[in-house]
């Protein structure tokens, strides 16, 4: 039993947490004029749509670079801005970097400048404009809300991967509880959200049988 936003006690034989991810978006003004159409967070999803184009990465993690290095499947021009923090991967991360031309701009960004939900300049705080005509950002990602963990479900410890563990039938490692999606290890696609979802529903229905009628 659970109880919901007003208080109101919920009851139920089996429970599916599918609440999803949140991807922190750069606390840059006017971002989200541009969200969705020019500023993205998956290369996977988004990176053919801006194909022989200048991509921005904003993020100082270590995932920075990984990012960038990936983005250069679809174009050879890509820039880094940590956005005023300091880079948070090593020499030899950054040679990497330095071998296929990347630049890295550490000053914070102060705005974007474009139209139409099309970025064209990232505009730093020493005002400077970097011609970019799509972003990607790596900064933070969490589950939406805490149900997982009140409901004593393990959960991964590495901020960076915020994943329910499931086993391959999606079960958590609570009676009862199962988690698909976002929430959990694999690939972050609405189409493999669904697959996971046929399978905790097999496996659930499966589990509503009776002893006598399971072989």
């Amino acid at each position: 039993m659970t109880t919901n936003a007003n208080d109101h006690a919920v009851r139920a034989r089996r429970i599916v947490l599918a609440y999803g991810l949140r991807d922190t978006l750069p606390d840059i003004p006017n971002i989200e004029e541009y969200y969705g159409r020019s500023v993205h967070h998956c290369p996977d999803c988004d990176g053919y749509e801006a194909r022989d184009k200048r991509i921005g990465v904003i993020a100082w993690g270590t995932g920075a670079v990984a990012l960038a290095l990936k983005l250069l499947q679809w174009s050879d021009d890509v820039v880094i801005f940590t956005h005023g923090h300091e880079r948070e991967w090593d020499d030899e991360l950054n040679s990497k970097l330095l071998a296929e031309q990347i630049t890295v701009k550490t000053e914070k960004i102060a705005a974007l400048e474009g139209g139409g939900g099309c970025v064209e300049n990232a505009v730093l705080s020493t005002g400077e404009r970097v011609p970019v005509r799509a972003l990607f950002f790596s900064i933070h990602v969490e589950r939406t809300c805490d149900l997982a963990e009140k409901l004593g479900c393990e959960c991964a410890t590495d901020p960076g991967e915020p994943d329910i563990v499931v086993d391959e039938h999606r079960h958590t490692t609570v009676e009862g509880v199962w988690a698909v999606g976002d929430v959990v290890a694999g690939s972050k696609l609405a189409v493999t959200a669904a697959a996971g979802g046929a399978i905790a529903a097999i496996a659930i229905n499966k589990s509503l049988l009776p002893p006598s009628r399971r072989v």
